[in-house]
């Protein structure tokens, strides 16, 4: 994954907010009283949902498969075998 692609990701700015709300809320004293958790819990429910998304999502096939279609098939006599 590039960099570009990356600092464009749902998941990854979603974890860079949480992020800086684990730290405003180490930093700034009225929000100390506000559980961590709290905080949290929605943006990690978020990533994971986002995670489960991307991975029932349909992919290219792989290039170790991705044969071409027109290959020949293999003769049916030993002798016409090409080596």
């Amino acid at each position: 994954m590039s960099v570009p692609t990356l600092l464009t990701s749902k998941k990854f700015q979603a974890a860079v907010v949480a992020v800086l709300c684990g730290i405003l809320v180490e930093l700034i004293p009225a929000l100390r009283d506000v559980p961590l958790e709290a905080v949290l819990t929605p943006f990690v429910a978020y990533i994971l949902a986002q995670g489960l998304a991307d991975f029932s999502k349909e992919r290219p096939a792989s290039p170790i498969f991705n044969f071409p279609a027109a290959i020949e098939p293999l003769p049916e006599k030993e002798d016409e075998l090409p080596y």
